[in-house]
């Protein structure tokens, strides 16, 4: 599958990227069952991890985006190449687009992804998260 291209269309008096999440981690505990990690080490560099379900050893670190949209609610936005993880089965490499909305006034999450399956298609995941802060992962 061809690399997935980032065409940013922005206004100026939009929502500028924010480097709020740099230095900070959370786990998130989401619906599904998937307990992950997101440890932004940057302002664009994070560490995801599967720490419980089906996901859980897998880690990879990409390149995101982050906007705070008011205080305490920011976007995160990322494109997942290739990917080492698994989830019910052999996991397709990408893309993966992935989007996730971090409410810290709530501690919620709403993460929302895509990407290509087995057969051809395409799978789009909406799946929603307790948020908790942790110690931030450096390495």
């Amino acid at each position: 599958m061809a690399k997935c291209e980032l065409n940013l269309n922005l206004h100026d008096d939009g929502y500028a990227q924010s480097s709020v999440l740099a230095g900070r981690a959370v786990r998130l505990e989401y619906a599904s069952g998937h307990t992950l990690e997101q440890h932004w080490q940057t302002e664009d560099r994070i560490k995801w991890k599967g720490v419980a379900g089906s996901l859980e050893g897998y880690s990879q670190y990409e390149t995101y985006r982050a906007f705070e949209i008011a205080s305490g609610l920011v976007l995160i936005c990322w494109t997942e190449d290739s990917t080492t993880a698994t989830a019910d089965g052999d996991q397709i490499d990408g893309p993966w687009l992935t989007d996730v909305l971090l409410d810290f006034n709530t501690m919620r999450a709403m993460a929302s992804w895509t990407g290509p399956t087995a057969d051809g298609g395409s799978e789009h995941v909406l799946d929603q998260a307790r948020m908790t802060v942790i110690e931030l992962d450096p390495t």
